[in-house]
């Protein structure tokens, strides 16, 4: 009996190491957070964001819950933030989106991110429709429905992947969006 009182302590001693890596992984997760949401909005104002700390921060992660797998729940949120910014920013540049193997994270994250993305380039779209630039609206519309379709067509269930309400707050963007946009060529075409 006295081998199980030793077991007992080494697994609690396990479990402090596993709650102190947690704890590390939660620390990069938000300061990731903090660099992805100055990163977004660098792309909206039109200035440079730094995604190089995004992508340095994504490997930190990634690194961190290959060492502890049971961890990479915590880092969930993190990546697919990484995943909206640098999709965001290739888009924007005119570069392809680039996959969660080129971003060397799960996969799962990266959908996640990817949905999300399509309110970013909402924003953007109401932008252009501001400043008068429908052809701009117009085209950046279409790449969101293009993106829209995609992420329509992923089906898991949400105990792997809870996706399921990202499709349906993407769903009623689309419907804003394109009513914002037949708005604005009703109104633009009765001016000419």
């Amino acid at each position: 009996m006295d081998d199980v009182a030793a077991v007992v302590e080494l697994a609690l001693k396990r479990m402090a190491d596993v709650e102190r890596a947690r704890n590390d992984v939660v620390a990069e997760s938000r300061a990731v957070i903090r660099e992805t949401k100055r990163a977004i909005h660098s792309v909206h104002v039109g200035e440079a964001g730094d995604f190089c700390a995004i992508r340095n921060g994504v490997s930190k992660i990634v690194s961190m819950t290959d060492a502890e797998p049971s961890l990479a729940y915590s880092a969930v949120d993190a990546l697919a933030e990484c995943a909206e910014a640098l999709i965001l920013c290739s888009m924007i540049k005119g570069e392809s989106v680039p996959s969660f193997e080129e971003l060397g994270m799960p996969a799962g994250a990266w959908m996640l991110g990817f949905a999300d993305c399509i309110g970013e380039l909402r924003r953007i779209f109401l932008n252009n429709l501001s400043a008068g630039d429908t052809d701009g609206a117009v085209e950046l519309f279409k790449t969101m429905q293009k993106m829209f379709n995609a992420l329509m067509t992923f089906d898991v269930p949400d105990s792997i992947l809870p996706i399921r309400r990202k499709q349906d707050i993407a769903r009623g963007i689309m419907e804003r969006t394109h009513s914002d946009l037949t708005s604005a060529l009703v109104i633009s075409r009765s001016r000419t």
